[in-house]
């Protein structure tokens, strides 16, 4: 018996007037898959494989590729003979989030909303902003010697390696309803800006973390209390935004039990509360485990009520690993 040989990637155009000079043992009939090409006897191709599939194709009177070739049907490889009609389309790529801060003038980027949110060279803008850090010593702030120092005007924390419990630097005043701005870095396993916190030791500080960490950045832990996120922000979002072991901006809002959180200038928190401590000492945590080097400067805050006498543990000379 003669074998016919058929070409199946070739336009239906082309092959439906084919079909009806020579009159092949196929039909073309619409909305019916290939069999040969979904027979399981051959692997399924995109076009830039060996065959081609037209799936507006079957082949009338066979059940598979098996009885068609038994009929002296065959498909023929086309390797060459690529028709432009199956030219594949372009991938089209999903938009990706403009994650871009804004600068309104030269030196300046808006990192939260109003002119409270904006920041020139460092510091914010508005009037009403102290700042809680000299760029020079610890003065305002209870640590474990050993673990935090300034170096090139930041306050760094570096545990030197891996430790069994945590290691803060606070405040030593209690804030309640405020404003901050920080530029924190981070080279390592967890770290975070604590706000509103109840610390009993150097190791133990319930309360707000708005955290940075692989999968935590933008969001805010509840340390020790709850052990959870209260406010979550998408780790594939945040890996948009965060620039890996170099300077990011936290812009932090408290009043009452509402919370906002802004990173790189992107809203990543944003609600409230009912069980939110409403005053304590902002501190700076080491995470336990790993080691994590971990660094903060540009610490301004507008506070929005009277701040109080600390509650943080004072200065402890003698460190803990």
């Amino acid at each position: 018996m003669k074998t016919k040989i058929i070409l199946a990637a070739l336009p239906l155009t082309t092959l439906l007037a084919t079909s009806a000079q020579a009159k092949p043992p196929f039909a073309a009939k619409e909305g019916i898959k290939c069999t040969y090409c979904h027979s399981g006897q051959q692997p399924k191709r995109n076009y830039r494989g060996d065959y081609y599939k037209l799936h507006n194709l079957t082949f009338e009177g066979f059940d598979d590729a098996a009885e068609a070739k038994k009929a002296g049907v065959e498909i023929a490889p086309l390797a060459e003979l690529v028709p432009k009609s199956l030219t594949p389309p372009k991938k089209v790529e999903p938009p990706k989030p403009k994650y871009n801060p804004v600068y309104p003038a030269p030196g300046t980027v808006v990192f939260g909303e109003g002119p409270d949110g904006i920041v020139k060279d460092g510091k914010p803008v508005a009037k009403g902003w102290k700042s809680l850090f000299n760029g020079k010593d610890l003065k305002g702030w209870n640590l474990e010697k050993g673990y935090w120092s300034v170096v090139d005007g930041a306050i760094v924390g570096d545990k030197k390696g891996s430790t069994p419990k945590h290691h803060y630097l606070f405040s030593d005043m209690d804030y309640s309803d405020f404003e901050l701005h920080i530029d924190v870095k981070m080279d390592g396993y967890n770290s975070g800006v604590c706000t509103r916190i109840k610390p009993t030791s150097f190791d133990d500080a319930p309360g707000y973390q708005v955290d940075m960490g692989e999968g935590y950045w933008g969001c805010i832990w509840d340390e020790r209390r709850r052990s959870k996120k209260i406010f979550d922000f998408p780790k594939a979002d945040a890996d948009q935004i965060v620039k890996q072991k170099d300077w990011n901006h936290y812009y932090i809002r408290h009043v009452g039990t509402h919370s906002t959180i802004y990173l790189n200038g992107v809203k990543t928190a944003d609600g409230d509360d009912a069980e939110a401590f409403l005053s304590g000492p902002i501190g700076f945590q080491l995470c336990h485990g790993g080691n994590t080097i971990a660094s903060f400067k540009n610490i301004y805050i507008k506070t929005l009520a009277k701040p109080t006498k600390g509650t943080a543990p004072k200065s402890d000379m003698n460190p803990k690993p």
